[in-house]
């Protein structure tokens, strides 16, 4: 995968990514909405995050970029929570039924899977809250927990003008 960077560390037999220097600024970040409580649980447990196939309402095809950003941003609104991953595989195609075995809450169709590494939230975006990433993406014309692609610069920089206290879009 290209622009790979930072180390790793093993605690309690978990490996974690440290993100020791910044990605590049050009580095594609997925903006990834979390509708619940019991969807944060199933993405941290199964280190997997899912997007709807294109059949349905606000469905992707798996050729959009949107898939193949190297980073993602969870954020949770329901949970006021945000998390930081390394995306380190390609979209999976996984079926309702498949689903369901991994104890995904309530699967209605298919959707695309992607495997996902943590990554310790830098300090350029720890003041990024889920409200701030909610209204980012609406600022961008998305519709609410519609995925969202946008650069590490650019979420930086809404990081950074939030932290002095300005309001801005990403």
């Amino acid at each position: 995968m290209e622009g790979v960077y930072g180390t790793y560390a093993v605690s309690a037999g978990r490996q974690k990514d440290v993100v020791s220097e910044a990605p590049p600024p050009e580095t594609r970040v997925l903006l990834g909405y979390l509708k619940s409580p019991e969807h944060w649980d199933w993405i941290h447990a199964t280190k997997s995050y899912n997007v709807r196939t294109e059949e349905r309402v606000g469905g992707v095809p798996s050729s959009t970029s949107l898939l193949y950003c190297q980073l993602l941003l969870l954020y949770c609104p329901a949970l006021e929570r945000v998390a930081l991953a390394r995306v380190v595989s390609d979209p999976e195609l996984v079926d309702k039924h498949a689903m369901e075995r991994t104890g995904y809450p309530a699967p209605t169709s298919d959707y695309w899977c992607i495997q996902l590494r943590w990554v310790s939230t830098t300090e350029s975006i720890a003041t990024l809250s889920a409200a701030d990433v909610s209204a980012e993406v609406a600022s961008m014309g998305k519709r609410k927990g519609e995925p969202t692609a946008t650069s590490w610069s650019a979420l930086i920089a809404a990081a950074s003008l939030r932290w002095a206290g300005y309001d801005i879009s990403i």
